[in-house]
């Protein structure tokens, strides 16, 4: 099972890395998702969490935000399975 909370929380931080507060702000418009000072709360298929974070992130920041998502899922993943991850982040 993949760390589903790790992986976004990796892949916030990363954008946050770039784009500054930001980051936190796209991804709490993610319906289903939560981040906080706490850490990350997703309500359903985390699949489709991740689809729409990422899909937020590229709206508003363009495409090379999706590669910044990649790094992030692989410093967390590293070469481990990534069949469990949505298409655009394998």
């Amino acid at each position: 099972m993949q760390d589903y909370p790790g992986i976004i929380l990796a892949i916030v931080k990363e954008q946050e890395g770039i784009i500054g507060p930001l980051a936190v702000e796209q991804a709490n418009q993610v319906e289903g998702l939560v981040v906080d000072t706490t850490g990350v709360k997703f309500n359903g298929d985390p699949l489709l969490v991740l689809e729409r974070l990422v899909e937020g992130y590229k709206q508003v920041f363009g495409s090379v935000s999706v590669e910044v998502c990649r790094e992030a899922v692989h410093k967390v993943v590293g070469s481990g399975d990534r069949s469990k991850l949505p298409q655009m982040l394998q």
